[in-house]
């Protein structure tokens, strides 16, 4: 190779050299085409061929349709809650209202504890000619009064369905269950409440005046009743829970309860028959007051011998 042609080309490879190889932007990638109507309706295909999906979608849809059926039952109890919060009223789940209801229909399997809010307000909104008339019938009956709600007792004047929000509350049943269950009480906390009638009636048999109409468990109490109707009388967690249930019924009469220690007035659910011995009898639970709530003093069964076959003390 002539020797100018050598320079030449070495001239060349040392310019190719100089060029750099990195720090070059990568190139554009193309966008990946958007799928076809007919891959999208084989996805959706796929989607519903898949067992686990179809069952998640019952899952919500059951779940939605229970859960906006309890809104639709429960509206007239949860308007009466809303109206009685002005006054002091702020039962988190009061008995007959929507959280109730879907409370019990969650115990029983009826729907599931995942929530969807947004679609339970959308469907109940749906409806609304059933909530107009659920509306429409709690304004009815506070016109009507006393003259169709039921007696609050044998001591109580009619009230009407306002006042009927009375009950052990699902919070502090299971919280009692669970105490008797562990042997030892958690402190202090709200069992439930009497209704307006109740508290009118407990007043007139010798209750001090109470400023509220909450029942409130105390460790004092837990151990009077977990010491005697357990330990002593052989009463499972469950009766004895039971009976304080029984007891606070929103139906239950008043009377005066009369015991070694004394007489007090007591709540009362009559007409109940043992499960064990089919025994017919009273669940009693008489009360104290401090002025601003009551507090059990015992909760017992008049009738019920104990499950050690001795008559039960009160």
């Amino acid at each position: 190779m002539p020797a100018d042609v050598r320079k030449q080309a070495s001239s060349r490879l040392a310019l190719i050299d100089q060029i750099p190889t990195t720090g070059y932007p990568r190139a554009p990638q193309a966008e990946p085409a958007p799928l076809s109507a007919m891959e999208r309706l084989q996805s959706i295909g796929n989607a519903v061929a898949n067992p686990e999906v179809r069952a998640s979608v019952a899952r919500g849809l059951s779940d939605v349709a229970g859960r906006t059926a309890a809104n639709i039952l429960g509206g007239p109890v949860d308007l009466a809650a809303l109206a009685l919060r002005p006054l002091g009223y702020q039962h988190p789940a009061p008995v007959g209202g929507s959280e109730w209801i879907g409370q019990g229909m969650q115990s029983a399997g009826v729907v599931t504890p995942e929530r969807l809010p947004a679609a339970e307000a959308m469907a109940t909104l749906a409806a609304p000619g059933a909530m107009v008339g659920a509306a429409r019938g709690l304004s009815r009956l506070a016109e009507l009064g006393p003259a169709v709600a039921p007696s609050a007792g044998r001591f109580g004047a009619g009230v009407s369905a306002v006042d009927q929000l009375g009950a052990i509350s699902p919070e502090g049943k299971a919280r009692l269950l669970a105490d008797l269950q562990a042997g030892k009480g958690s402190g202090t906390y709200r069992l439930g409440d009497v209704t307006e009638g109740q508290r009118k009636a407990l007043t007139r048999l010798g209750m001090p005046p109470t400023a509220s109409t909450d029942v409130m468990m105390t460790d004092r109490a837990f151990q009077h009743v977990h010491n005697n109707r357990v330990l002593a009388q052989g009463f499972s967690p469950e009766d004895v829970t039971r009976f304080a249930e029984q007891a606070m019924a929103k139906r239950s009469q008043v009377d005066l309860d009369v015991a070694k220690s004394g007489q007090s007035p007591a709540l009362m659910g009559q007409g109940l028959v043992d499960r064990a011995s089919g025994a017919r009898y009273e669940a009693r639970m008489p009360l104290r007051s401090d002025g601003q709530a009551y507090e059990p003093r015992t909760v017992y069964p008049r009738g019920v011998a104990n499950r050690n076959n001795k008559a039960p003390k009160e």
